[in-house]
């Protein structure tokens, strides 16, 4: 019987580990030598010539044990999964250049032992890199239906398991449509807020308030939340600016904060209540706050 095993290592830009060589070989290891006997006996040699565990392999010698590996694997095809290559600030100094290595050596004859597919947004660089491999391009478009389909899912398995209550039963096509939409947008926001983290918090109403807002270790980015009922603003509010004054340093003087709404009339209205509800004191320790209205 022809056997098979699959490696997995997403390039995940807010992780200096899961963007680096090291981190990248040690986890193909680690996943390789779970599926043969054979290939954990080399890992096992690695480790027990590193004073078992307790000193770091360098990059070479994680490289020469993935060699080895591969040597061995005969019939047996390995899957190498790269997620997210554009992730990777460094992939045109090492990753590329032993793709390229690794494809010519293993996956190019005609039952390759080795089998690569690579996940990246358009970058000219792996474009030239990559540019004899056949490719396939994704546009967002074409998978409006599925991240729908995945919105809808994620909802009503909260609704069965009573972590999401809607009065309204119909409400929930028009969450997902509306979610659908803005869930790529958001969640890459979130994962492009390095420097100054962002959270998005999505309220809807025309619902119980009775139940929690979605568990954080939903299958929604972490830092997206949904949550039944209209926004605590006053608290929200109250929170920040707080948080705010909480990160001036003692010579560092906060020159002034901007709250920015965009809605119907009576949001804008409930929006000023509470910016002019913020204690005096507060809103002299952040400069002030200022509203803006789209």
């Amino acid at each position: 019987m022809h056997k098979a095993g699959l490696a997995h290592f997403y390039f995940y830009f807010r992780d200096a580990e899961k963007q680096s060589r090291h981190g990248f070989l040690s986890s193909l290891l680690v996943q390789i030598c779970n599926w043969s006997a054979p290939f954990h006996g080399i890992l096992s040699d690695l480790y027990s010539t590193h004073h078992h565990g307790s000193q770091q392999p360098s990059d070479s010698s994680l490289i020469r044990c993935l060699k080895d590996i591969l040597r061995l694997s005969g019939q047996e095809t390995v899957y190498i999964i790269a997620d997210a290559l554009d992730e990777c600030p460094e992939r045109e100094k090492w990753f590329l250049p032993y793709l390229v290595r690794l494809m010519d050596r293993y996956s190019k004859n005609a039952s390759p032992t080795v089998k690569l597919f690579v996940t990246s947004r358009v970058q000219a660089g792996i474009q030239r890199a990559l540019d004899t491999v056949p490719k396939i391009e994704i546009q967002a478009s074409n998978v409006d239906a599925d991240i729908k389909a995945y919105v809808e899912s994620e909802l009503e398995s909260r609704i069965a398991s009573g972590v999401l209550e809607l009065r309204d039963p119909t409400l929930i096509e028009t969450i997902s449509a509306s979610l659908a939409a803005l869930l790529p947008t958001l969640t890459s926001l979130i994962e492009q807020s390095i420097y100054t983290p962002l959270s998005v918090k999505v309220f809807y109403t025309r619902a119980s308030t009775g139940k929690s807002s979605l568990d954080p270790k939903s299958s929604f980015h972490p830092g997206l939340t949904l949550t039944p009922g209209r926004p605590p603003l006053s608290k929200m509010l109250d929170n920040t600016v707080s948080r705010t004054i909480g990160l001036r340093s003692n010579d560092e003087k906060i020159t002034g904060m901007v709250v920015a709404v965009c809605g119907p009339e009576s949001l804008v209205d409930d929006v000023a209540c509470a910016v002019n509800n913020v204690e005096a004191a507060n809103r002299d320790q952040v400069g002030g706050i200022e509203i803006h209205e789209e």
